[in-house]
């Protein structure tokens, strides 16, 4: 089980923003984000979505990396391996708790498909995860961008 590493990962990356500032740690992290996502290796996918996951809150002030990462993890809730599945819904629900509201409403278009997808993913795990986060972006909606 990787929880533990995971985890440590997760604050360490937490730390390291908190402590720099996104601006100092912006391009490293978009590095790692490029590296590791892209990698032929699920634990480095799944790293990238959750250090994605852990520095988000940071990204409150830097629409464009808000908007690089929710695309990465898009990418990356389609992946082959459940765990990196789960680490992307996961993380795009953290964004929605996070990020102000514009983010949803820019984003819902694309993420409510992706996220319908996930629910309906074989894997509980995955989709009870898919649909918390379906849940966080419904949720900061206005009623208006709802529709009928």
């Amino acid at each position: 089980d990787d929880g533990g590493l995971h985890s440590a990962g997760e604050a360490k990356v937490d730390l390291f923003v908190r402590k720099l500032g996104f601006p100092a740690a912006q391009s490293a992290l978009s590095t790692l984000f490029q590296q590791y996502s892209s990698s032929a290796r699920w634990q480095e996918r799944f790293a990238a979505a959750m250090a994605a996951r852990a520095s988000v809150e940071f990204l409150v002030d830097h629409d464009g990396a808000a908007d690089s990462a929710a695309a990465m993890l898009v990418a990356l809730s389609k992946d082959g391996h459940m765990r990196v599945r789960y680490a992307a819904v996961f993380a795009l629900g953290q964004m929605f708790h996070d990020l102000d509201k514009s983010f949803p409403a820019r984003w819902q278009e694309r993420l409510v498909p992706e996220l319908l997808r996930g629910v309906a993913d074989p894997v509980d795990r995955v989709s009870a995860k898919a649909t918390s986060s379906l849940e966080a972006l419904i949720g900061e909606l206005d009623e208006a961008a709802l529709g009928p």
